[in-house]
């Protein structure tokens, strides 16, 4: 099965599946594209449309092969790379940053020439390569949650413009329907109602319990009231889903529910979920695979982001689905931070209020209506949609609209789309913002700036002075520090330091990367100004 390109994605579940929209793109470019994904989630590929090809990296016993015979792992993983040399892909699209993703891309690329490897790679002295802006950018978001302002399926899509072709405006996330068989087995699995009802079954609502982590799981107790209150008011059933593992969680629930529910926890494999979730009016979930596999089918969905998950990254792609955070000034969290406020998180929101906005969706109301409904939610309501690009964003709605945050993330979205699109453009297309943090903003901006202008003129006799190299480093760690200390511009930082070290390469890149990052910061600090006098 010769192939053109060849997509490695080492992520889990819901990541392979928020990938869709990429193979699509790449249809549309007229390459036969083929998939590596880890040998756990090779069956995530089936569903995924589009694909010429499936290879499954045999991750846990190379791992266990280096314990026992290193020199055995090093043969099997050669023979794999020649396997996937033998099918003739031009072109390696890498979207995974992990080491390892790295050094397999360049193992199964048909060698070392220019332009193979898209996306990350890794150089001949062992030194992380990024190929393409959209990769670093893609680096240093997925290091800093609350700057987190592009949903993971357009940053994979951009990350394949190096090909010569940017992203289409409208994202395809649709992935394979289910087939007759899966829709057949769903329907056996909808039949085994438990516990006892007089009243007809008017229709089926999935829960999703679980979560990758216990810190993002919404109580299962509320899942459970909030079955309840739909079977009382709609006769909406609950239909449980989840693996094997998570069988705890459906005992948890039984035993906190008082009215019918179908459980399909551990019952289903991904063709009979897909089927499930063709049938659902709604799905009402934690952030999981799940969720993406429900948008992919085109099923709307209620979503809960907790902890270090929050909507604009993560959330479903689909527009016209609602999101819900914590309306608490903590949320997200970072990664691998112990929470202060003892996982207050979690029972945050209440499943009274959902359930009437719910109920109030399911009866013909839009979600911005239906918030009305429930002025007690504590909740910041977010509902999916298409930016003036074509690609995902959030729209705050209900009381908590038009927020800093909101606001502060469009800008972000707004700088970070021309600095790496069109980056000798520097007028930013967004209306100029009012935010509360603005003046301290603005001045973290302007000492930013006055350091790159100070790294312009060092860059200029760089090699002329001696003294020059050394201010110029220094100033680059200055650059750096202020970034990442500053709670709104981390990203930033984050992207400096990863494209300082990719730009440092070639002297004519480095030098015009500077100069386009501080024309870009000028810029957001004037649409700051603009907003702060027109307030």
């Amino acid at each position: 099965m010769a192939i053109d390109c060849l997509l490695i994605n080492l992520t889990r579940f819901g990541d392979i599946l928020q990938s869709q929209a990429l193979i699509h793109d790449l249809s549309r470019m007229g390459l036969r594209t083929g998939l590596l994904c880890q040998e756990n989630f090779a069956k995530t590929g089936m569903l995924l449309d589009g694909l010429s090809g499936i290879w499954a990296l045999p991750g846990a016993g190379l791992l266990k092969a280096v314990d026992t015979a290193w020199h055995d792992a090093v043969g099997r993983i050669r023979a794999f790379s020649e396997e996937i040399r033998a099918e003739g892909a031009r072109i390696v699209l890498n979207i995974t940053p992990l080491p390892a993703a790295r050094l397999l891309a360049n193992l199964v690329s048909n060698g070392t020439r220019e332009g193979t490897i898209v996306g990350f790679g890794i150089d001949n002295e062992g030194f992380g390569t990024n190929n393409g802006p959209w990769s670093t950018f893609l680096c240093a978001q997925s290091l800093c949650r609350e700057n987190a302002v592009f949903n993971v399926i357009d940053l994979f899509r951009r990350m394949a413009a190096p090909l010569g072709q940017c992203p289409t405006k409208h994202a395809d996330i649709r992935c394979k329907k289910a087939k007759r068989e899966d829709m057949e087995r769903a329907e056996s699995i909808l039949s085994q109602v438990e516990g006892n009802h007089k009243e007809p079954i008017k229709g089926f609502v999935a829960f999703q319990l679980g979560a990758s982590s216990t810190l993002r799981q919404w109580p299962t107790e509320f899942f459970a009231a909030l079955g309840d209150k739909l079977w009382e008011e709609a006769g909406l059933c609950p239909v449980l889903t989840g693996a094997k593992s998570e069988l705890a969680l459906q005992t948890h629930y039984a035993e906190m529910s008082h009215s019918p529910y179908v459980s399909a926890i551990g019952k289903t494999d991904l063709g009979v979920l897909s089927a499930l979730l063709e049938k659902m009016r709604l799905l009402v979930s934690n952030d999981t695979g799940t969720l993406h596999l429900a948008s992919a089918l085109e099923t709307k969905s209620v979503s809960f982001f907790l902890a270090t998950a929050q909507p604009w990254d993560t959330g479903p792609a689909l527009p016209g689905c609602l999101c819900l955070e914590p309306d608490i000034a903590c949320h997200p969290c970072a990664f691998r931070k112990v929470c202060e406020n003892k996982n207050a998180c979690q029972r945050s929101i209440r499943p009274e209020p959902v359930a009437r906005v719910i109920l109030s969706w399911i009866f013909g109301a839009s979600w911005e209506e239906s918030l009305e409904s429930a002025p007690n939610l504590e909740a910041r309501a977010w509902e999916t949609g298409r930016d003036a690009q074509g690609f995902a964003q959030v729209q705050e709605i209900g009381r908590h609209s038009n927020t800093d945050r909101g606001k502060w993330c469009r800008l972000q979205r707004a700088f970070w789309s021309h600095l790496l699109d069109r980056p000798n453009d520097c007028a930013i297309d967004a209306h100029p913002a009012t935010l509360s943090f603005a003046d301290t903003l603005r001045n973290e901006l302007d000492h930013a700036s006055l350091i790159l202008r100070a790294l312009e003129e060092q860059f200029i006799l760089l090699g002329k002075s001696s003294s020059a190299g050394t201010l110029f480093l220094r100033n680059c760690d200055r650059l750096q520090t202020h970034l990442l200390t500053s709670r709104y511009l981390r990203s930033f930082g984050h992207y400096w330091q990863e494209s300082r070290h990719i730009l440092s390469r070639s002297l004519p890149e480095l030098g015009d990367g500077i100069r386009n990052f501080r024309t870009h910061l000028d810029s957001l600090a004037r649409l700051l100004m603009s907003g702060t006098e027109h307030a």
